[in-house]
């Protein structure tokens, strides 16, 4: 009664030919010759299909080669235009999906930046649905946004919308070259790139300065430094009366499990 034996494949299969160029064109003419050697008896350099051989002879190659290399290696590249951030795509650019409601405008226009020294010269802002109504003379076919005629139907716009900025304090200041009117520029060509059909930006308002007197007695224990209590006092109420933008990393998003 025979034996069953069981076949398998060595997991060191590796030769190291892969990296030799002349082994690979050696052996690649070999097999021409056992193939076709009754047809082709022209095996020198300037021949078409040895020429062939050796175009993918180099090909294995530097593919061996290359498979020898650190992945970093690999990507890396002298030439900005094809180094690794050009290859893949980022987290920032492929997570997040284009936004759709009022919350995701106003991250999107809050993470505007400025090169001109203003790392945020948004503080915050918000984007409400505008309320528009266009009347028509149902005569004359007549549209104005003021009732005309004697017969008048009317209808309210969707889709539009103001945005209400609180820009940085020491914005449009002189030398500082970060002016409100760059910063709207920026506004709309961010809109604009993501907006959805039917919809616009009517206008964009700034939040006006509303002015707050806080009236209070605060007893200081004797070694206590009063400037620094003043300047934590102000502190606190600028904060609760007009909250900063918390901006958080990839990282520490997770761990918020967001």
């Amino acid at each position: 009664m025979s034996e069953n034996k069981h076949i398998s494949i060595s997991k060191n299969i590796e030769t190291g030919d892969q990296t030799d160029f002349h082994f690979l064109r050696r052996t690649g003419i070999e097999y021409i010759e056992q193939l076709g050697g009754k047809l082709w008896t022209d095996y020198n350099s300037h021949d078409p299909g040895i020429t062939t051989l050796e175009v993918l002879s180099y090909a294995i190659t530097d593919l061996g080669m290359r498979m020898n290399l650190n992945m970093e290696d690999i990507l890396a590249s002298e030439d900005v235009d094809k180094d690794i951030h050009t290859q893949f795509l980022k987290a920032t650019e492929i997570l997040p999906s284009r936004p759709l409601n009022e919350l995701d405008y106003r991250k999107l226009f809050i993470d505007i930046s400025s090169v001109a020294g203003h790392k945020r010269p948004i503080r915050n802002c918000w984007l409400v649905p505008k309320d528009e109504t266009l009347y028509v003379d149902c005569k004359t076919g007549q549209i104005d946004f003021n009732p005309i005629g004697e017969k008048t139907q009317y209808f309210n716009i969707k889709g539009l919308y103001d945005l209400y900025v609180d820009y940085a304090e020491d914005i449009d200041k002189v030398g500082t070259g970060c002016e409100k009117s760059n910063i709207k520029t920026q506004i709309l060509d961010r809109y604009h790139a993501n907006r959805s059909l039917c919809e616009d930006l009517a206008e964009i308002k700034e939040v006006e300065i509303q002015k707050v007197a806080v009236c209070a007695r605060i007893g200081l224990v004797n070694k206590a430094d009063e400037e620094l209590v003043h300047a934590k006092v102000i502190r606190t109420i600028n904060n609760y009366l007009s909250p900063e933008v918390h901006f958080y990393s990839l990282k520490q998003m997770l761990e918020k499990g967001l």
